[in-house]
Parts: structure tokens; sequence; C-alpha cells
């Protein structure tokens, strides 16, 4: 059995590349929003017990613009909420019923800190691939800081 999740971050002058590999479209779009999130919080320290969860959630006419939107949403939560999170969970990701999708989850943390932007910025639209063997793709190009 190979590993459930495996995450490549490299890092070439003014960007980074993120590939995340994963069994199935909730595990790597989850991998992916963690990776994101830590890429530009690395010295942030987690707070041991999450007090609070606030979802988030997105929609899009294919996987990548779905991927988009939930990281949109997600930005925008942190913003309202604070930025001390200490762990993103994807819980569903679903085709709706005009062959678009859906996909939700929740941000759990203190919340403490104050609201910032929390999310390295995209350098060009994330693209998302289903392979063949079932397993997702999900790759990100951030600006580092």
């Amino acid at each position: 059995m190979h590993h459930v999740v495996d995450v490549f971050l490299t890092t070439e002058q003014d960007r980074n590349r993120l590939v995340v590999s994963a069994r199935d479209l909730r595990a790597a779009f989850e991998a992916a929003l963690r990776a994101m999130l830590s890429v530009a919080d690395a010295d942030a320290n987690r707070q041991a017990e999450p007090a609070r969860s606030v979802p988030f959630r997105g929609e899009g006419r294919d996987l990548a613009q779905l991927f988009l939107d939930m990281r949109d949403d997600l930005e925008v939560q942190l913003d309202i909420h604070g930025s001390d999170w200490s762990v993103v969970t994807v819980d569903g990701v679903l085709r709706n019923n005009d062959g678009g999708y859906v996909g939700w989850g929740y941000v759990h943390g203190s919340f403490a800190g104050e609201p910032g932007n929390p999310m390295p910025e995209l350098l060009e639209p994330p693209s998302v691939e289903v392979e063949a063997s079932g397993a997702v793709v999900v790759r990100v190009t951030l600006r580092s800081r």
C-alpha cells in the first residue's frame, strides 16, 4: 500500500511549487489546503486545543475551480475569525446536479490572533487531475515570502 498522501514542496526563486497526491479528492484537497496555510504560517505557534470550528465551503464547474473556491472561502473565514488556526479538515467533495462540484470542511482553532492573510498568493490557477488509478494530484504555484 502506498502512502495515503504525498506532499512535495519545492522552492525556486520567488515561488513555491506544491504538488499533493492522494488516493481521493477529500484527502488531496485537505492536504493541499493544510500545506498552503503552513507555507505562509511556518512560524506560528499552534494551540494544543482548538477551541472553535468554523465551516468553509466551495463550488466549481470543475475540480480546479472547486479547489480555488474552497481556498478563497477558507481565506475569508480566517480573515473574519482570526488567524490562529490549528487544523483544516475537508469533510466532503461531491458532484452536484449540474455536473459541477461542491465541497466543504472546517477550520479548527482558537482564532485568538489578529485577523490577517494567512494564505500565500497563487501565481497561477491550481490544477487538479484524477489519474487512471483514481489518485488525485493537486498542483499549486505560490508566491514565496
